[in-house]
């Protein structure tokens, strides 16, 4: 018996232990009811003379109030040589809607634009009724600031390729439903407002977290406008944050498509 039992506490010893190490020791992911602003996820991705492009997460601190001058001084901090007082800040959020559970933090946004709930529709997903995405408001916190709202949902890796181009890459629509998210839109916008030198820009897009969303839609923007390879774009993602499964086989299937 004591044969038998001594070979088992050894292997439940190494089983113990091996447990321990795998667990792991960063802090877990915010919950929907502590988002906040994090600062460490403020990147620049581009500059076009005094344009920049820069992701991040939800712009709202802790006491509801948007981070202008968080985004200003990471921003200022990374690039000294431009002179961002006479900048407009356009914050391009890809977060839900009214029937989602990001709502809560969508309004918050709009309340620091100055903007009415029913600035966005009500119904989700948006391009049911024919969403189109522009710039609204003035201002923000005192500064020249304009709100676009153009939200972004993953997919069904296992769904057909027809349906991924049609309803979330594009607004063809697939197999008779209407069109849908345009993330390649998305992406084509960033690009033109990064090259519309028409005004000052501080371009900030981000989802709630600024971590899957933000990732996929910085590595389009590398791959299509930014003239970097597959691999190295996403290794410039996964320098700040790597995207979860998820959205890892959305880039993949975007890149696919892009470059047939």
């Amino acid at each position: 018996m004591k044969k038998i039992l001594f070979p088992l506490l050894i292997m439940l010893f190494f089983a113990c232990t091996k447990t321990d190490q795998e667990t792991p020791t960063d802090n877990p992911t915010l919950g929907w009811d502590n988002v906040v602003y994090q600062p460490a996820l403020t990147s620049v991705i581009a500059t076009n003379g005094q344009n920049v492009l820069v992701r991040g997460s939800h712009p709202i601190d802790a006491q509801g109030n948007f981070v202008y001058d968080q985004i200003l001084s990471v921003v200022t901090t990374k690039i000294p040589s431009i002179d961002f007082s006479n900048h407009t800040l356009i914050d391009v959020t890809m977060i839900g809607g009214k029937a989602t559970g990001e709502w809560a933090q969508l309004k918050q946004e709009l309340q620091a634009f100055g903007l009415a709930d029913t600035a966005v529709p009500a119904a989700w997903p948006p391009y049911t009724v024919g969403y189109v995405a522009t710039l609204l408001g003035t201002n923000v916190c005192g500064h020249s600031g304009k709100f676009c709202y153009w939200p972004i949902q993953g997919f069904n890796p296992s769904m057909p390729m027809e349906q991924k181009v049609g309803q979330f890459f594009t607004n063809n629509g697939y197999n008779g439903q209407p069109g849908g998210y345009n993330f390649d839109g998305l992406v084509s916008l960033l690009d033109s407002l990064l090259k519309d030198n028409t005004s000052r820009k501080i371009i900030y897009y981000h989802c709630t977290f600024g971590h899957d969303r933000t990732g996929a839609l910085t590595f389009s923007w590398l791959v299509k406008f930014g003239g970097y390879s597959k691999a190295l774009a996403i290794a410039k993602v996964d320098s700040i944050f790597i995207p979860n499964e998820h959205y890892m086989g959305m880039i993949n299937d975007y890149y696919t498509w892009l470059f047939p």
